[in-house]
């Protein structure tokens, strides 16, 4: 489906709706970025070239105006996961890197990075892929699974305290982070694929090089699981 990428899975699902909000964070001591502007042409730590942190990098370029003859003017290094972004920060192997905001709280509040800046998807968090061969044989199940999930979100609502210690511990936020995080959390009513939102998407990832060439909608997506695709 992407570059590199394997092409036995197809969208199914929208599982959360809501977007999701990335930090762009710095070294607490480097000098050399002491605000967003000072990222123009500096190195973006990644976890791996067409992860999110590599396409909300691009885009965030896109947004601050970063440009260099016909292109973006930051440089991409890949990494790996977040401690080791973590890492190469302290250590100044890179100048800035981004992750789900949430996720970076720790980080920050112990002193070791520093907050520039936020941006937010123009998609929603996460979407539900199947391998072809799945759909194609265990489509009975997928169908099961996907109405599973309306309780189980429904519960994460009900049960919202349950739900925040749950989180707190699991993530190491405070009850209140947790809190906040959960308020801003919208999960799909209807699991549906949306049209609009997989043409953008697509749209931008061949922008950012991550998809090769275009296909038709419908190569990426399997609606029967659903009842259709909103547009």
């Amino acid at each position: 489906m992407a570059k590199n990428g394997n092409q036995d899975y197809t969208l199914i699902g929208t599982f959360v709706q809501s977007p999701l909000t990335w930090d762009i964070v710095t070294g607490a001591a480097n000098k050399n970025t002491p605000q967003l502007a000072s990222l123009n042409g500096r190195t973006f730590g990644i976890s791996r070239i067409g992860s999110g942190s590599h396409i909300m990098s691009y885009l965030l370029a896109e947004r601050e105006n970063w440009k260099k003859q016909n292109d973006i003017n930051i440089e991409f290094k890949s990494i790996g996961g977040l401690k080791d972004l973590v890492n190469a920060l302290v250590e100044q192997t890179a100048d800035a890197f981004m992750w789900e905001s949430f996720m970076l709280r720790p980080n920050i509040d112990s002193g070791e990075l520093r907050k520039l800046g936020s941006i937010v998807t123009p998609w929603p968090c996460f979407l539900i892929a199947a391998r072809k061969q799945v759909v194609e044989t265990q489509g009975e199940e997928l169908s099961k699974m996907i109405k599973s999930f309306g309780a189980s979100c429904a519960t994460f609502y009900t049960e919202k305290k349950e739900a925040c210690e749950a989180i707190s511990r699991a993530c190491h936020l405070s009850v209140a982070d947790a809190e906040t995080w959960h308020s801003k959390v919208e999960f799909s009513k209807d699991f549906k694929l949306s049209k609009s939102v997989l043409k953008l998407t697509i749209e931008t990832l061949l922008r950012v090089g991550v998809l090769q060439q275009s296909q038709e909608l419908t190569y990426f997506y399997n609606d029967s699981f659903t009842g259709g695709i909103a547009e």
